[in-house]
């Protein structure tokens, strides 16, 4: 592969990727993201001393850190490992049964009349679960992201490879 072509993937990759960490620091792009429960509760900042709100799909930024690009022939290869984003990305059901530790529970409610709180102690069991995932795609290119791919391309295309329009 020639240097010039060497840098022009390299240079659309560079631009794809951090369009992509773009989504998420704006919380999605175009139309905002339905914001997480996580980030609607928000995260203590110590420093500051208070809650600060959170964002949604950034937690300890795995998933957004994780976002890389290959060169490979004549493609631009975008994408991430993490096994949780098709679900994020896309959305969907997750159905799965999980085991639940003996614990203790508060109940202020007996057969739905207040009484005065008491504690009891719940038994190991297993709980079935669905959770309905939201889609909150990240892996997307906005419109501005496309001309610009097209205008290097186009470029590229009249500077090295004598194409004229």
């Amino acid at each position: 592969m020639d240097y010039n072509r060497f840098y022009l993937y390299h240079s659309i990759g560079t631009y794809i990727k951090s369009s992509i960490l773009r989504n998420f620091n704006e919380g999605g792009r175009p139309a905002k993201w339905k914001p997480s429960k996580r980030a609607a509760k928000g995260v203590w900042h110590a420093r500051k001393k208070m809650m600060i709100a959170g964002k949604t799909l950034i937690d300890k930024s795995i998933l957004r850190n994780s976002i890389k690009y290959t060169v490979k022939d004549n493609e631009i290869i975008v994408g991430t490992n993490v096994k949780y984003a098709k679900i994020h990305n896309y959305g969907g059901k997750i159905s799965k049964t999980v085991d639940v530790r003996p614990h203790k529970r508060t109940i202020t409610k007996l057969f739905g009349k207040p009484i005065s709180a008491k504690d009891v102690d719940v038994r190991k069991h297993e709980r079935n679960m669905t959770i309905n995932m939201p889609a909150r795609p990240f892996m997307v290119l906005q419109k501005t992201d496309i001309a610009f791919i097209t205008k290097k391309i186009k470029d590229y295309t009249d500077n090295h490879l004598g194409a004229k329009p």
